[in-house]
């Protein structure tokens, strides 16, 4: 009996391309990204682009559902406490040293002001007890892609042309603003949003703004929850729509 003659193309099921399924926000989930990517590695990725609450809640919860998870640092909070995923391993990063020092070591250099409160060097380490921390190590909960900066936009036809007047955080407490603040619907950015133009305006005042005291806290919600009442605010946003 003949035996069969073997196609030369393999089965559908084994020629089927890879996928790389990646959780994210919008901040970086880029379409034109996603399309470079893919034409650079030869690979079908997928993006799934949520809000930052439940971006940060389905990483946690849903490990099995993505293969990358791309979010800001202070989301490791919770995401690796939760076990979600496994620390990366520096050696297999050729360019690793190469990475910038303000990420690495959390200034441009050891001479250079730290900044008040969190950073992402704070939650890069994994350290000897498994728990995240800034002390160096071969392995590091998530691979720094990406350097923001947070500030607000304003309308200059209600705050005119402020070339002669410096810009002020205190301008989202403005009266010329009531009925027109949109805060960012995000805990760790629209909460400290809130905070530095209270202070600006004089509302409230921190020690270490970074590190709020339960009655600073206090005071804060107190004087928003005065803003609110007085309709002061529009609207919260957890996306750019």
């Amino acid at each position: 009996m003949d035996r069969p003659t073997r196609s030369p193309h393999p089965a559908p099921a084994i020629h089927r391309r890879r996928v790389l399924r990646v959780l994210g926000t919008e901040i970086t989930l880029l379409e034109t990204v996603r399309e470079r990517a893919e034409a650079d590695l030869g690979i079908e990725i997928e993006f799934e682009v949520l809000d930052f609450i439940s971006c940060q809640r389905k990483a946690a919860l849903a490990p099995q559902s993505y293969d990358l998870y791309d979010q800001c640092f202070h989301n490791m909070d919770i995401v690796w406490f939760w076990g979600a995923f496994q620390p990366i391993d520096t050696h297999r990063i050729a360019e690793w040293e190469n990475l910038s020092s303000l990420t690495k070591l959390g200034g441009i250099n050891k001479y250079a002001w730290r900044g008040h409160g969190d950073a992402p060097v704070q939650k890069l380490y994994v350290q000897p007890g498994k728990f995240l921390g800034p002390d160096g190590s071969r392995y590091i909960s998530m691979l720094p892609t990406v350097h923001n900066m947070d500030s607000f936009g304003y309308d200059k036809r209600l705050f005119g042309d402020n070339e002669q007047k410096k810009e002020s955080w205190a301008w989202l407490f403005d009266p010329r603003a009531r009925g027109r603040l949109a805060l960012v619907d995000e805990p760790a950015i629209g909460l400290f949003d809130a905070a530095l133009a209270a202070e600006a305006a004089g509302a409230v005042s921190f020690e270490d703004i970074g590190n709020m005291t339960v009655p600073e806290v206090e005071a804060l919600m107190a004087f928003l929850n005065a803003q609110r009442q007085e309709g002061h605010f529009y609207s919260v946003w957890r996306t750019s729509d």
